[in-house]
């Protein structure tokens, strides 16, 4: 579409974004135009056609709701479904909305798997629960979709073989993303994996970053192991300052015992 082409013209040289504006322009007519509803649906049709989900997701809208458009609810869904799996999350999401009024759960978890696809990361829990098996793929697609609890769930049926294999390796991984997303006790999890080379290497230097993290997720108890750490030189370079550093941060959030260490007794 140029400057010198209108909407309805670029549409009909195959612009399928343009049949898109077209149509919206047309939808601004109803009210005043009774011929503006057959061109909303013909360029609707067209864009859907052409791959553009947001007009799929509009016709079936409109079709399934009556508005503007003569009612049609199979066609309807058929568009959203369309746009579903043009990765239209909303598409998806009321495509589930329709088989939860249909008590349909298989159509649920389906389109709940979709819509978790297109990255609706509260879609992807919502399918794990009705899903009998508990795909483990869509708990790690909502930890991509940075949902901590999500990046928890996985680690945790790693970590167990929990409805999943069991694997350290994606276990430590898991554990790593749910810490970097504020779960603090993850962070010791991950720091203990490292301290045990439970999948992977024992590796002092990552123990001590991800203890670290847990300190700073005010995990007390971690801020005092890392002044410990330091204070015996334990797998590090022993460091009175260092260790005065972490064992004061646990003494001012009320762990008492490392008030002495932080030299506050």
């Amino acid at each position: 579409m140029t400057a010198r082409t209108t909407p309805t013209e670029a549409c009909t040289q195959g612009d399928m974004q343009a049949c898109l504006v077209a149509d919206l322009q047309a939808l601004s007519d109803v009210a005043k135009n009774d011929a503006a509803k057959k061109d909303a649906e013909k360029l609707l049709t067209l864009a859907c056609d052409g791959k553009v989900a947001e007009a799929c997701r509009h016709l079936g809208t409109l079709m399934m709701n009556g508005e503007v458009i003569k009612a049609n609810p199979a066609e309807g869904l058929k568009r959203l479904k369309m746009a579903c799996d043009l990765k239209d999350e909303r598409s998806c999401n009321r495509v589930v909305d329709h088989y939860d009024e249909q008590h349909d759960e298989k159509g649920m978890v389906t389109y709940l798997g979709k819509a978790c696809e297109a990255g609706d990361n509260n879609a992807c829990m919502r399918a794990v629960a009705l899903d009998p098996n508990g795909n483990i793929e869509w708990v790690v697609r909502a930890c991509e979709l940075y949902r901590m609890d999500a990046c928890l769930d996985a680690a945790t049926r790693f970590d167990k073989g929990d409805k999943a294999k069991k694997d350290p390796v994606a276990a430590l991984k898991y554990y790593e993303a749910a810490c970097k997303l504020e779960n603090a006790p993850s962070c010791m999890i991950a720091a203990r994996m490292y301290e045990e080379g439970r999948g992977t290497q024992v590796n002092k230097e990552k123990y001590l970053e991800w203890y670290d993290l847990a300190c700073q997720r005010r995990m007390v108890r971690a801020c005092a192991h890392i002044g410990d750490m330091y204070l015996e030189g334990d797998g590090i370079k022993k460091d009175i300052k260092k260790s005065q550093f972490y064992h004061n941060i646990a003494c001012a959030t009320g762990f008492r015992a490392s008030c002495s260490k932080a030299g506050r007794e």
